[in-house]
């Protein structure tokens, strides 16, 4: 039986990325740039973030020789991690988050419904 794997980001808190409930360990990403991509796409999603953002954001210093080879390294060494392919969806120019849950896209949608429900909720100004 093949069934659908679940993944979550946690980018409220500590940072955490779980498998069917079950946290994935640091040290299997291989390093803080992978999980940093990851935050980065979180915030930037659904959008396709363009590699040079991304270069710009995870090298701000000092970007590499090849920041395209670096940044497929660290999409490879994600996709690796969580076991799953569909983690980031490659475009033509750059990479975007797949379908995984969000905690800052739940507590949005949280948010939402309980200021739909309550009319006396307090507007939000929101982005």
């Amino acid at each position: 039986m093949c069934g659908v794997m679940s993944v979550h980001l946690q980018l409220l808190g500590r940072f955490q990325v779980r498998r069917d409930g079950e946290e994935i360990p640091p040290a299997a990403f291989g390093g803080r740039k992978v999980r940093t991509l990851l935050r980065v796409l979180a915030v930037r999603r659904p959008d396709l973030v363009p590699h040079d953002a991304l270069a710009d954001m995870l090298w701000p210093d000092r970007l590499p020789a090849d920041p395209v080879a670096n940044l497929n390294v660290l999409v490879n060494r994600a996709r690796k991690a969580v076991g799953d392919a569909r983690l980031i969806v490659t475009g033509t120019a750059g990479y975007a988050l797949g379908d995984v849950g969000v905690d800052i896209a739940e507590f949005d949608a949280a948010l939402g419904r309980a200021r739909y429900g309550n009319p006396r909720w307090p507007s939000w100004p929101g982005p």
